[in-house]
């Protein structure tokens, strides 16, 4: 069984990973490119898998991360994959992925 701080990098690499994707990139880019939208989903998918997997006494201890967030970036694309909103994606990209990832470098985690 992987321990939580296996989870933990899991979500960092996501994190990481969408943003290098998105490097460069303008929303019209992310709009026409369909490659591109699946790769950055399936990175949500995997963190949001990730979160859901990190255990409930760590997430206690660590109250300040937007869990639920990051569990619901898995369910939103599997639930909803036909009716995604690019839009929320794009700025779920931009605004909450920064910062989920300075509280994890706040928890001391990254």
């Amino acid at each position: 069984m992987r321990n939580d701080i296996t989870y933990v990098r899991h979500i960092l690499d996501c994190i990481d990973n969408i943003q290098n994707f998105v490097n460069g990139r303008t929303y019209s880019d992310f709009q026409s490119d369909l490659m591109l939208q699946s790769a950055v989903l399936h990175q949500f998918m995997i963190l949001g898998e990730a979160a859901g997997q990190i255990s409930k006494k760590f997430r206690d201890e660590h109250p300040s991360i937007r869990w639920k967030l990051m569990i619901g970036m898995r369910n939103k694309p599997i639930h909803h994959y036909f009716g995604v909103d690019l839009d929320e994606v794009w700025k779920t990209v931009h605004d909450d992925l920064p910062e989920l990832e300075l509280l994890f470098e706040k928890e001391g985690l990254k």
